[in-house]
């Protein structure tokens, strides 16, 4: 995949069973669809995958410049949602992270120690609910 920042390739990479790919050079992170549903279904406090991604599509976006690397043709679509900028790929359902996104948005998210992964997914949760519009 290419980083959809700074247009390097990245490494693709298997947490916990979570796959994503990292750029080495700006330390971006891509979640694909499919490890997205991953980390939906393995916790309880997550809303069911294919309502809150019904619910992005509803979304007001605005134009990202930075394409998908999954499909590579298709631009992303960029949301801000508690000071962090989400990029989402409708065709893919996939979301980039820049630097620091990710465990600002979802700490401990590839932690494997089991106590670390309890609780601070509650606050993925709570912002991917404000993302499709069902959150405070």
């Amino acid at each position: 995949m290419i980083c959809p920042r700074c247009n390097t390739v990245m490494e693709t990479r298997d947490d916990d069973g979570i796959r994503s790919s990292v750029c080495e050079q700006c330390n971006g992170t891509w979640i694909g669809g499919a490890a997205l549903a991953r980390l939906f279904e393995r916790d309880r406090e997550a809303p069911h995958i294919e309502e809150a991604l019904e619910a992005m599509l509803g979304v007001d976006y605005r134009s990202s410049r930075r394409h998908c690397p999954q499909c590579r043709k298709r631009l992303l679509k960029a949301v801000m949602i508690d000071d962090v900028e989400l990029d989402y790929c409708v065709s893919c359902k996939g979301l980039y992270f820049d630097q620091g996104e990710l465990e600002q948005v979802f700490p401990g998210a590839f932690n494997k120690s089991a106590a670390s992964r309890r609780g601070p997914k509650s606050q993925f949760w709570k912002v991917i609910l404000k993302f499709v519009g069902r959150g405070d």
